[in-house]
């Protein structure tokens, strides 16, 4: 028996590190990964003993940890003044990651810096694994088909694989810089192809983050002797997606939202008023009203008969809508003889969801733009916010603000986020759906709203420990800042924390670039040491 505890504490490093190679796969790739990984870790760390050791380092390493472990501690003491246990354990479940992985990582024997290079290789590696089965359905060569763009991230939410494409976009620029020659050339290769499929993902959070950490990565690395190399190629690629971005979204209002053409008078068809005109609603595809010159009966005929669909279930409202406004876009009546003239090209981007003929390529980035643009001006008309992604937030942030007004001190607990939602959107009557009646998606709003002002002094604390024990050494110092604003801008319109996959990726890479022990450049490998 002494035999086989010797060799479980002999090998528990060995099985340590296992598990952080299965969370590196399984981040991307799988949430049974995620949990499994962190049993192995868990049963490692056991295995190991030396507890009075472990105690040590965990006093000594005590203010790194206690960002991760505080914000799991006010979870679970939020349970005290909440109504819904049921659903504040359910939360507490989900956080538990900030509590055991940290206390794990600073109490077990630290990564070589080999070591910690093989675990980003590997998550790059996952990452691209991700990619390439997500372009296998958005291709079509799955025969599973994709109702939203969206759908292809197939092993996680779209929002948190964007974020974890992020880092990884980084990543691969740390290695750009570390690297010479071909392998220098790859990861650079590399940081593009992941940045390219956010953009067929439409992911505007990754890309706005992507554009942000780039600027700041030259500013960055310009500060840094002997490890930027080709600043001017860094600063014109940075200073070509501003200036770009800018021309494009100009471009797009300009062309997309002209002024307004005015209501003409109703048109007549066989001698009689067959026409609806809608002129109250105010949105327009091209600066032409969309509800004006609207022949339903007619128009559902010709389509049915171009295409054989029908218009019975929501998706046939859906549809008329979408063809509404591709025939408002070409400045055309809503009628039979407009579908009539529709080339078999232009039925089948409405057939794919294109709204505006100018905008059909959704791997141009106008199309996500006007996309954008468009559910904003719908949204200041109308106040119609349903199933679109950036308004509806004001949505979901005007009732976290209603919330707090009579919450402020303490929040409303733990278990009671959720309810307390769904009980805001009643009283401050909106208009969304139940459908899209969701919590914050704001991790700072959630916070509040759960804890009050009582508990975000602490979460202010937890930020202020966390950039000021960031890594010291100038590799890890780089992906720590990295890390840390794509935490704090992703939490900026989404809840990063409610989830398995977001917790698991916040507390995995935090702890890696935290507590892992400083580098030896002495001991980088061969391969991948700069020129």
């Amino acid at each position: 028996m002494k035999r086989v505890f010797s060799y479980l504490k002999a090998a528990s490093p060995n099985h340590f590190y296992f598990g952080l190679i299965l969370m590196a796969l399984g981040l991307p790739l799988s949430k049974f990964l995620m949990s499994l990984s962190q049993f192995c870790m868990v049963a490692a760390w056991l295995a190991n003993g030396d507890f009075s050791k472990k105690w040590n380092l965990f006093k000594l390493n005590f203010l790194k940890i206690l960002p991760f472990v505080g914000v799991f501690l006010l979870h679970f003491i939020g349970l005290i003044w909440s109504n819904n246990i049921s659903y504040g354990l359910h939360d507490v479940r989900v956080k538990l990651p900030l509590l055991i992985i940290p206390i794990m990582m600073a109490t077990m024997q630290g990564l070589q810096s080999n070591q910690f290079f093989l675990l980003l290789k590997i998550y790059l590696v996952a990452l691209v694994i991700g990619v390439f089965v997500s372009l296998w359905f958005y291709f079509g060569f799955s025969t599973k088909p994709i109702q939203d763009i969206r759908d292809i991230s197939r092993f996680v939410s779209h929002i948190r694989f964007s974020l974890m494409l992020c880092l990884g976009v980084f990543i691969s620029v740390f290695f750009y810089w570390i690297n010479s020659g071909k392998m220098s050339l790859f990861y650079l290769l590399l940081a593009v192809f992941f940045s390219v499929f956010l953009l067929i993902l439409h992911s505007g959070t990754g890309l706005v983050i992507v554009l942000v950490l780039g600027i700041f990565s030259v500013f960055y690395m310009m500060t840094q002797k002997n490890i930027l190399r080709h600043p001017w190629l860094l600063s014109f690629l940075v200073l070509f997606i501003v200036l770009f971005s800018v021309k494009e979204i100009s471009w797009v209002w300009k062309t997309g939202f002209p002024p307004p053409e005015p209501v003409s008078k109703q048109l007549i068809k066989n001698g009689r008023h067959l026409y609806f005109n809608d002129t109250l609603y105010k949105a327009r595809e091209n600066g032409n009203y969309i509800w004006i010159n609207m022949e339903i009966v007619g128009l559902k005929n010709a389509w049915n008969f171009r295409t054989g669909e029908r218009f019975e279930d929501s998706t046939g409202v859906n549809r008329i809508f979408i063809l509404a406004r591709y025939l408002s876009s070409l400045g055309l009546p809503k009628d039979s003889e407009s579908v009539m003239q529709l080339t078999d090209s232009q039925v089948k981007e409405i057939q794919g969801g294109c709204t505006n003929f100018r905008f059909c390529n959704t791997l141009d980035p106008k199309y996500r733009i006007y996309q954008t643009l468009w559910e904003i001006e719908d949204y200041q008309h109308q106040g119609n916010a349903d199933g679109h992604s950036i308004v509806m937030r004001w949505e979901f942030w005007k009732a976290g603000i209603h919330i707090l007004r009579t919450h402020w001190i303490f929040g409303v607990g733990t278990g009671d986020v959720a309810d307390a939602f769904a009980k805001s959107y009643d009283e401050i009557k909106s208009e969304l759906n139940l459908e899209y009646r969701l919590r914050a998606h704001n991790q700072y709003l959630t916070f509040a709203v759960a804890f009050g002002l009582i508990g975000i002094i602490p979460i202010l604390y937890f930020v202020f420990l966390i950039i000021k024990y960031r890594p010291t050494d100038s590799e890890r110092n780089y992906l720590a800042w990295i890390f840390i604003l794509i935490s704090f801008l992703s939490m900026i319109n989404e809840d990063t924390l409610e989830t398995q996959a977001g917790v698991s990726f916040i507390v995995y890479f935090a702890s890696l670039f935290w507590l892992t022990v400083p580098f030896h450049p002495e001991i980088i490998p061969v391969e991948e040491k700069a020129k």
